[in-house]
């Protein structure tokens, strides 16, 4: 997508913070500047992202457990609050334990959970900002014999801590008469030494730091059979309130974990867990106790959706243009090949709904594709809204007169969201067609982005000059995206820290501006780069 000749618009910084300037404060007439319109929108976009954290703080739920959380210290304490210091946020924890935080987090939506286990029943629970440990659940018993080949006997009795994400593990291995259920971790432990139940499924670490805590000799339980491997993640409930603050957090964490201070800590914390007795390393940034993390990248996917500068085919069928050369760089710093193809979008969302391992660009952030992806790094950010020639302007998009004549390119989402509204709404088969029924009079205003209205605009040059923001609609930022599907979670890790490295790079960012001088010089495509994201309009 390209931006337009009239387009002005505030930049970002940080995540998200805006600069419009002192004298943008809003107005409460109707027709408002065009600097005052981007600042209202981009504004209210900050403004959603910060809503959920509270004044004094964005809440976030930790369990006591040596090493992780002790008092106001430990590896959850710190890192959490060097991803939440990256978004420009402060955290304010709250201590509770296992069972206590999760009815906690059920009841408040806007709290963090720190060390919460990924799991496919709780996959739809919540926006998954980032793994912190990755650990194999195991069955552990003071009577090896009654597991074999992962089957327990019949007449084992396993102590369980109701709405753990074992206690899932439990239901699928045993019967219902089998399980014994405990108010924490501690009791099923003591229940276990006191014979009262014959085992349960934890993890070795976990193990021994909660018997160290309980001050319990736990020498006579033993690891059995292995039941799958498990990350703990940083995670946020999934409510349409949180999407924003979702999205800041996913970008934060990545950048914070690629800084010194993450990895100063994280081996530190690995230097105090082998004083307690425990093996741990540190992959892609996720604290393991399962050695190092790799994951099975043979079978990737790598499918590019069409579009001018950005991605298109050139020669031979190479995919050119700056998104491809950005996912180029991330695939080979990330240690990945595979040969770009290219597809519709809607066959990408299609294909990454039933195959692992499939990488595509650029893919739009919508609530509908949210879940289908893991957003590894944003391309490009664009702003859509209502365009035209002398018309008056407002400040937001259902402020318009329905007596306007709105016109859209055929099968645009954007022609169902005008029809929807009242509008009377006229379609056209490309971006040059609408932008010349603008400059002829035909509508009264183009439903388009600042990127479509440059691509409408190019041929016609001079024409355009007049040509005006009358009302924001939204911003849409597209990412490099990886499909859920089957999917690794180390494999998203690997991919984000790469996209980090990549945009920090000298030579991205002569990549970068070898390509904005391109677009000004060649197109007059008006943009500017934040953080390694193209921004469609001008920056102030």
């Amino acid at each position: 997508m390209a931006g337009s000749r009239s387009s002005n618009a505030s930049g970002w910084h940080r995540h998200g913070t805006i600069l419009c300037g002192a004298n943008t404060a809003v107005e409460t007439r109707k027709r408002v500047s065009k600097r005052l319109i981007l600042c209202i929108l981009l504004s209210l976009i900050t403004l959603q992202a910060h809503g959920n954290a509270s004044a004094q703080g964005q809440p976030v739920l930790v369990s006591p457990l040596p090493v992780f959380a002790e008092g106001d210290e430990g590896f959850y304490y710190s890192a959490v609050r060097g991803i939440l210091e990256e978004a420009d946020l402060t955290p304010e924890f709250l201590t509770l334990s296992f069972s206590e935080r999760l009815i906690h987090a059920q009841q408040k939506n806007n709290t963090l959970t720190a060390g919460i286990v990924r799991t496919p029943e709780r996959e739809d629970q919540y926006y998954w900002i980032t793994p912190l440990t990755a650990n194999y659940v195991s069955f552990f018993t003071t009577t090896s014999a009654l597991v074999e080949n992962k089957v327990l006997s019949p007449r084992a009795n396993v102590g369980i801590v109701k709405g753990d994400f074992r206690e899932h593990i439990a239901m699928e291995n045993t019967t219902e008469a089998q399980r014994v259920f405990y108010p924490d971790w501690a009791a099923v432990v003591e229940g276990i030494l006191a014979k009262e139940v014959d085992g349960t499924f934890f993890n070795a670490a976990g193990l021994k730091l909660i018997c160290e805590q309980a001050t319990l000799d736990c020498s006579s339980i033993v690891s059995t059979e292995q039941y799958g491997l498990f990350y703990g993640y940083l995670a946020l409930p999934r409510t349409p309130e949180n999407a924003a603050l979702a999205e800041r957090l996913s970008l934060a964490a990545p950048e914070y974990k690629s800084k010194a201070e993450f990895s100063q800590l994280a081996q530190r914390t690995v230097s105090v867990l082998q004083e307690h007795g425990l093996n741990a390393s540190v992959s892609y940034g996720v604290l393991s106790f399962s050695g190092e993390l790799n994951a099975d990248t043979s079978d990737l996917w790598v499918i590019a959706d069409i579009v001018p500068f950005f991605s298109y085919l050139g020669e031979h069928g190479t995919v050119n243009g700056i998104a491809a050369d950005l996912v180029r760089a991330v695939l080979t710093q990330a240690g990945m090949s595979s040969r770009m193809l290219t597809a519709p979008r809607e066959r990408i969302v299609k294909e990454a709904q039933s195959k692992s391992n499939v990488v595509a660009y650029a893919i739009a952030l919508t609530p509908e594709r949210e879940p289908i992806f893991d957003w590894i790094t944003p391309i490009s950010r664009n702003l859509h809204g209502l365009y035209g020639v002398g018309k008056e302007r407002y400040s937001s998009f259902d402020e318009l007169p329905k007596t306007l004549r709105i016109g859209t390119r055929y099968q645009d989402y954007r022609t169902t969201v005008a029809e929807n509204a009242g509008f009377q709404v006229t379609t056209y088969t490309s971006w040059h067609t609408l932008m010349q029924a603008l400059l002829n009079g035909d509508i009264d205003a183009a439903f388009a982005s600042q990127g479509a209205v440059g691509f409408g605009c190019e041929s016609l040059r001079d024409s355009c000059e007049s040509v005006e923001l009358v009302a924001p609609y939204k911003i849409t930022t597209t990412y490099l995206v990886l499909s859920k599907s089957g999917t690794s979670p180390i494999v998203a890790e690997q991919l984000k820290l790469a996209a980090v490295a990549v945009k920090s790079s000298e030579e991205f960012r002569q990549t970068s501006h070898a390509w904005s001088e391109m677009m000004m010089n060649e197109h007059n495509v008006i943009h500017h780069f934040d953080n390694g994201v193209v921004h469609l309009w001008k920056k102030q």
